[in-house]
């Protein structure tokens, strides 16, 4: 059974035929991804599904990358992830290549290789395990094999920003550095392409760093929310998942999705799982239950539905919090949407105007799927992606 908010598996994945194959396109291009869409729209589950069904000629290696919080534990938890992948076990030239270009190497680290300790002779002097290291142990693994890895790094602005706050501009510059001579150098890439993402956006990172020329070489592709016929065929694909053997009426689903107002997979499954909780007979399911079934949502039980998009602001420095908590608070005032003549206004308040970088908080709120900005003639302005979210943040998110 799917579950709200998880990465989803195998049968549990709802198909997005479009979006994967641009991804493939831009892969068999010869291109290194970034791939951005705001929060909740299904990022990582899609990831795991070209995993689990790689075209012919690659395969797919995922890596979760949020805890690692140096370049070495990075380039560390590479490796670790590839040891442990499915091709490693399937391949064995490469599994053996692999083993026995480690096994040269004086790197500080160690870890158990199907059974075989691969570690640093103490008595050599170990070096840092960086890029060309990669480099040099995926090349030598991939020799005599006519196969392509495709290095699917989750979370990486994590990694980034974690480097950054500990250890400041410099290090992450030397980080996003050596993520580029890996991106450029024509050999690696013939043989290994990345695929980063993350939940939140490299691209706004990088601009508050000034370290956007680090990243150029990235090409970027973007996942769109579901249309409405996909949010209807999502709603049942859901609901047959959950043992909901009904398919619902088009007009309740087009109620829903207006009720909804941005078509991501998290927010129709967490409407569709308030029903179920309700124990909403769906044989004759009517609008009002529907309707019941929202406003249930922001019961105070159910506060914590939503709490991760308020926590989620910690990741910004604190006056950064500051003004985003305030403007969301504006926003989620506003009968209709907020001009950016007015949002702008707020970053010149006396708090914010000399500390905080009002283009990268808006900026994030967006990348991050809190806000949109919607253009108007000669004018724009931001409102919550969705009237679900706007409704938490009246009530709860001060």
């Amino acid at each position: 059974m799917m579950t709200t908010g998880n990465i989803v598996y195998k049968e549990n994945y709802f198909p997005r035929p479009k979006d994967e194959n641009k991804i493939w396109r831009k892969i068999e291009g010869g291109n290194h991804l970034l791939l951005l869409a705001p929060r909740r729209v299904g990022k990582s589950s899609m990831i795991q599904f070209l995993k689990d069904h790689p075209r012919d000629g690659y395969t797919v290696i995922y890596s979760y990358v949020q805890a690692c919080d140096s370049e070495q534990k990075f380039y560390e938890k590479l490796l670790l992830d590839i040891n442990q992948s499915e091709f490693i076990n399937q391949d064995r030239l490469f599994n053996r290549q692999f083993r026995d270009s480690l096994g040269k190497l004086a790197v500080n680290f160690s870890f158990e290789f199907v059974g075989v300790k691969i570690a640093t002779d103490i008595k050599k002097q170990p070096v840092p395990l960086t890029q060309k290291t990669i480099r040099q142990v995926l090349l030598e693994a991939l020799k005599g094999r006519d196969i392509k890895i495709i290095l699917a790094v989750d979370e990486f602005p994590d990694v980034l920003l974690t480097i950054y706050e500990q250890a400041g501009v410099g290090a992450a510059k030397a980080f996003l550095a050596s993520i580029r001579e890996l991106c450029q150098d024509i050999e690696f890439s013939r043989h290994i392409q990345f695929i980063f993402t993350g939940s939140i956006g490299l691209d706004t990172l990088a601009k508050k760093l000034s370290l956007s020329n680090l990243i150029n070489m990235l090409t970027e592709v973007g996942i769109s929310p579901l249309t409405d016929e996909e949010a209807y065929n999502f709603i049942d694909f859901y609901l047959k998942n959950q043992r909901i053997p009904m398919q619902l009426s088009t007009s309740i689903k087009q109620l829903m999705i207006e009720q909804i107002g941005w078509n991501m997979p998290y927010y129709l499954s967490l409407v569709c799982d308030q029903m179920i909780d309700d124990d909403v007979d769906f044989n004759q399911i009517d609008s009002q239950q529907v309707l019941d079934s929202i406003n249930r949502l922001f019961a105070q039980e159910n506060t914590t539905k939503f709490s991760h998009w308020r926590e989620r602001l910690n990741r910004l420095e604190p006056l950064e919090k500051q003004f985003a908590l305030k403007l969301l608070q504006l926003v989620s005032q506003q009968e209709q949407a907020l001009s950016h003549a007015e949002a702008f206004n707020l970053s010149q308040h006396a708090d914010f105007r000399d500390s905080v970088s009002f283009n990268y908080v808006i900026n994030a709120l967006q990348t991050e799927g809190y806000l949109f900005q919607e253009f108007i003639e000669n004018s724009s302005r931001y409102r919550f992606t969705s009237p679900l979210l706007k409704r938490w943040w009246q009530r709860y998110g001060n």
